[in-house]
């Protein structure tokens, strides 16, 4: 088992190792035919069967880089075996995540809300350019008018006259007199 581990271990360093710039597959190719067929089988199944595609022995055999022939005409049972039951662990090991957005979904999502967010900053600028044109405004008007009212308070409080009480105190008639 330490000598499987090993070798998927040497598999996973040769994968880290390729890069899209550098397309070439050698140094995987390489490590991935060291691993036993039934190991090259399984993963090249749960690849298959983790991106929904189609599980054949010709789509199982050209991923796992291996001769469909060969592995079918000696491994039959396995294969056969691991064909049925490789869909069923996969679909039961993602299910937990199936409520997880794809990455497609969040990154559509991701757009919408980046627009969403720029739509609001316009909204934003506008509405402070308004709010200062109309502060601008009422402190122009507040200007123009306050030596006027100022003006209109100084005559009022000049023209109001203090008078006295207009009422003058009534006598108590004697009949309602206590004394």
């Amino acid at each position: 088992m330490n000598d499987d581990v090993d070798l998927v271990q040497a598999v996973a360093a040769a994968a880290l190792a390729w890069s899209p710039e550098a397309p070439s597959t050698e140094g995987f190719d390489q490590q991935w035919r060291q691993l036993p067929l039934e190991w090259r089988a399984l993963l090249a199944m749960v690849a298959l069967a983790a991106s929904d595609r189609a599980l054949s022995a010709n789509s199982v055999a050209r991923s796992g880089r291996f001769s469909r022939g060969t592995a079918y005409t000696k491994k039959r049972d396995d294969m056969e075996m691991l064909t049925a039951a490789v869909p069923l662990v996969v679909q039961a090991l993602l299910e937990p995540t199936k409520a997880s957005p794809s990455l497609a979904d969040l990154q559509t999502e991701r757009q919408a809300l980046h627009q969403t967010i720029t739509q609001l900053r316009e909204q934003l600028d506008n509405a402070a350019g308004q709010i200062d044109a109309l502060a601008s405004y009422a402190a122009e008007l507040h200007r123009a008018l306050k030596p006027e009212h100022e003006e209109n308070l100084r005559t009022r409080a000049e023209r109001v006259v203090e008078m006295g009480p207009r009422l003058r105190p009534v006598p108590t008639p004697p009949d309602l007199d206590p004394a």
